[in-house]
């Protein structure tokens, strides 16, 4: 997960002379920040700000793309405004990003994506076409632009970083006559990118960016559903062998069609990879009758469980404690792809671990976890509806690590239960993390 240093480039650069190519290779980090919203980031109340804590999780993987699922807000102006303090905030982390590029309202929240250097990823927002002088932000669905009309061109990169409505929702579009309704609140967003670098036909990078429904039924259908893309079906071992887009490349005049040959779907799937493999079985095969043929690059656990089930059981260290693999990142690639794209080294950031050996500042926040952490103050019952832990109970045990996370003797280690209160006050999900060999 580090940087590329001057040494592997020199090591590249030798390979390439030696075999006359080399896959380039862009570093994605996946993240539902639970709840990274006005209060999260401290834009509500100062003493709550929690930024530097996620920009210090997000800078030790130095990665190319960052894509920030659950950005809690359904305000433009506060969207602006937290993406505007995290990037601050990892460049006092000496890991500054050139460009934040924002989807619109997905219904609940934004997504954003983070782009590290646009000269090695070069972000293209869509920019047309124009329709009484405006461009649809929405592709599929009624009523929205067809994605082989989509145009996408190279985003400017503004004084301050962030671009505001940069990529487009994406819906159903197959068949076009009648595309399928998609089954949930939240939509999707296509984020595209261009890897100048990349092995011939694998320039061109889109990344649709989900987070399905918290309800594992509804979360089966939302997935289903994506075939019903024109441009996840048209990559299929069955499929047209890649869809054809109209992509500006920069220097180039305007867009031309340009054929895709891959496309990454990634985020918080709600489906446990791991206790529940079958629920991918349709993205990993594929047959005459439906199916994505696609990668499934994760089956390990990132999900953090809350502390009334920790209270009653006896595990404890850091990989029982996350206990649902709902994180993950897709890798289609077309079979007329002159060199298949490939996902290697994937990795789950050890939040947890990294809370034990106090590598965050907390400051007030830890005084005020029963705002940030909404989901561990309710009342749980057994199976038996029987009340086995009260928010009360929850607020007194938090209080008592909250002063050992943020007033204890600095020089030793918390406990598991700390590191516990400590990970979920940052986020009940552990950021995921892949090589991308373009």
């Amino acid at each position: 997960m580090a940087r590329r240093n001057g040494w592997c480039q020199w090591l590249v650069f030798i390979k390439i002379l030696c075999d006359g190519q080399m896959a380039t290779q862009v570093d994605l980090l996946v993240w539902n920040i639970q709840n990274f919203g006005q209060l999260k980031s401290g834009l509500k109340d100062s003493k709550c700000n929690l930024t530097q804590a996620i920009a210090k999780v997000i800078s030790a993987s130095e990665p190319d793309i960052f894509c920030l699922v659950e950005l809690n807000t359904t305000s433009e102006s506060r969207a602006y405004k937290i993406c505007d303090a995290l990037m601050e905030a990892l460049a006092a982390e000496k890991s500054a990003f050139d460009i934040c590029l924002l989807s619109p309202n997905t219904g609940k929240e934004f997504y954003a994506f983070f782009v590290r250097d646009t000269t090695f990823v070069v972000p293209l927002e869509m920019s047309g076409p124009a329709v009484g002088g405006s461009v649809s932000m929405e592709i599929g669905g009624p009523g929205g632009v067809a994605i082989t009309a989509a145009e996408f061109s190279p985003a400017p990169t503004p004084m301050n970083g962030i671009v505001l409505n940069a990529f487009p929702l994406i819906y159903p579009d197959k068949p076009a006559a009648s595309p399928t309704t998609w089954p949930g609140t939240r939509g999707s967003a296509l984020g595209m990118f261009y890897v100048p670098g990349a092995d011939p036909g694998n320039e061109l990078l889109p990344i649709m960016l989900v987070h399905l429904a918290a309800k594992r039924s509804a979360a089966l259908k939302q997935l289903e559903t994506i075939e019903d893309f024109s441009l996840f079906y048209s990559l299929r071992p069955h499929g047209a062998g890649g869809l054809s887009m109209m992509v500006q490349l920069p220097g180039q005049p305007a867009p031309v069609a340009t054929q895709i040959y891959q496309a990454v779907i990634a985020g918080d799937f709600n489906l446990d990879a791991k206790k529940n493999a079958g629920d991918y079985d349709w993205v990993t095969t594929a047959g005459a009758s439906g199916g994505l043929g696609a990668q499934l690059l994760f089956d390990e656990p990132t999900h953090l469980m809350t502390f009334p089930r920790f209270a009653r059981s006896t595990r404890r260290d850091r990989r029982d404690l996350a206990i649902n693999a709902y994180d993950n990142v897709i890798l289609q690639t077309s079979p007329a792809a002159p060199a298949p794209a490939q996902g290697q080294n994937q990795q789950v950031d050890n939040i947890l671990n990294r809370v034990r050996k106090r590598q965050f500042q907390y400051g007030n926040a830890v005084d005020y976890y029963d705002k940030l952490d909404r989901r561990g103050f309710a009342s749980f019952w057994d199976k038996k509806r029987k009340r086995v832990f009260t928010s009360k109970e929850y607020r007194v045990f938090t209080k008592n690590f909250a002063v050992q996370l943020g007033r204890g003797d600095q020089s030793t280690f918390v406990t598991p239960e700390a590191g516990l209160v400590g990970a979920r006050l940052i986020s009940d999900h552990e950021p995921i993390f892949v090589e991308l060999h373009l």
